[in-house]
């Protein structure tokens, strides 16, 4: 008899420990509301992300134009300094460099101004206190 009240108790413990578990988790409510805040979330950085591709696409569009019209500015102070200029026209700044450096171009090796060993490749041995 003790047994069959032991398991009778245990049984109805049993009952109650899942009604209250159940009622306490929230079940269903509860994974849904977590559902649609991850719905939520996932929305919102979807629309981050595009503001983000919209704005660099803009800025891209905005150097574009910035770009051209540093040439056309470029282009109109090199006209402007070719008609200011009492010297003839003269080859493009670039091809100046390019024949500067062809002009400087010699066959011989640099001076050496060191006479002798100067001692910093190979150090001469020191003699010991002689």
């Amino acid at each position: 008899m003790n047994e069959m009240v032991v398991v009778a108790a245990a049984a109805v413990a049993l009952v109650i420990g899942f009604f209250i578990g159940r009622r306490g988790s929230g079940g269903k409510a509860s994974v849904d509301k977590l559902q649609q805040e991850l719905a939520q979330a996932r929305f919102e950085l979807e629309q981050q992300r595009q503001g983000l591709n919209d704005h660099f696409t803009q800025s891209k569009q905005h150097l574009a134009a910035l770009a051209a019209q540093l040439e056309k500015t470029q282009a109109f102070w090199q006209e402007s300094a070719r008609e200011l200029s009492d010297e003839p026209a003269a080859a493009e700044p670039e091809e100046q460099i390019v024949i500067a450096e062809a002009d400087n171009v010699t066959s011989l090796p640099p001076n050496d101004y060191v006479q002798g060993s100067h001692g910093i490749i190979n150090p001469e041995p020191k003699a010991a206190n002689q």
